[in-house]
């Protein structure tokens, strides 16, 4: 992160505490038991020798993962099943950008201004929202192997 000491940056880490296991190897999982990122309810964060470590489980959500007021802002339909990934990286905006989500003023400031796009215009979305953005779309994105790629290869 960019701040107003060049020589000692502020650094931002997404990590993962706890992934379930994928049970079915290669196969596609099924919309029901998609596995996504959900912020830690216990301890979301923490600094650590100036960096600010952003905690998460990476499994299957459920309808306890809800809060309030994302309920609040959910379709009827969106409320009957657990958040999806997208309403998760809400959810986890909002807490960690809350005055009272306790993440330290000089940090909530960084995280909390509108993104810069590459030509230079402001985003509707925070800074953090674009790195969270980043980091899911980065590491849940399936690969597909083909069963005869060895003989591909050779």
């Amino acid at each position: 992160m960019k701040s107003d000491q060049q020589e000692n940056p502020m650094r931002v880490h997404f990590r993962v505490i706890d992934a379930e296991a994928d049970a079915q190897n290669n196969n596609k999982e099924a919309d029901d038991a998609k596995r996504v990122f959900i912020l830690d309810q216990d301890n979301p964060w923490e600094v650590k020798d100036n960096e600010l470590n952003i905690y998460f489980y990476y499994r299957a959500s459920t309808q306890d993962d809800w809060t309030g007021t994302a309920l609040e802002t959910a379709t009827e339909t969106a409320k009957k099943k657990p958040p999806t990934l997208d309403y998760l990286k809400k959810i986890s905006e909002q807490r960690l950008l809350d005055l009272n989500g306790g993440v330290p003023e000089d940090w909530r400031q960084l995280l909390d201004v509108k993104y810069k796009k590459t030509d230079g215009e402001l985003a509707e979305y925070s800074v953090l929202m674009s790195q969270l953005n980043l980091y899911t779309k980065k590491n849940t994105f399936d690969y597909f192997i083909h069963k005869n790629l060895g003989e591909f290869l050779t």
